[in-house]
């Protein structure tokens, strides 16, 4: 998006997705930096299912935007589960740490 004088609003767009394997209890996590054209990926046992993995996955957004010192920006994550998107501890901790997220795959 570019503004009237052509100046990039200062935003860092985040794309997260995870998977949960229910045999080994293991998720990945994978995260792609656009600005950066970065991908990050995460292995755990953290999460204990699917859903949690994608709630874990919009967490692990914001750690990384953290790590990278890049707070000072506004983040907005990217993500293909939209109960995740919608879910209520997520939507409060988004508010709290200034996060905008929205479910790419939203009918």
């Amino acid at each position: 998006m570019v503004t009237e004088n052509k100046i990039r609003p200062s935003r860092r767009i985040l794309y997260v997705d995870a998977s949960f394997y229910n045999k080994t209890k293991e998720s990945k996590i994978c995260l792609y930096d656009v600005d950066e054209n970065r991908i990050d990926t995460l292995n755990t046992t953290l999460p204990t299912s699917s859903s949690f993995s994608e709630r874990y996955a919009i967490v692990y957004g914001y750690l990384y935007a953290k790590k990278l010192n890049i707070q000072d920006k506004k983040i907005h994550i990217l993500c293909d589960n939209y109960s995740a998107t919608i879910h209520t501890k997520i939507k409060e901790l988004c508010s709290i740490l200034n996060i905008s997220i929205t479910g790419y795959l939203e009918k």
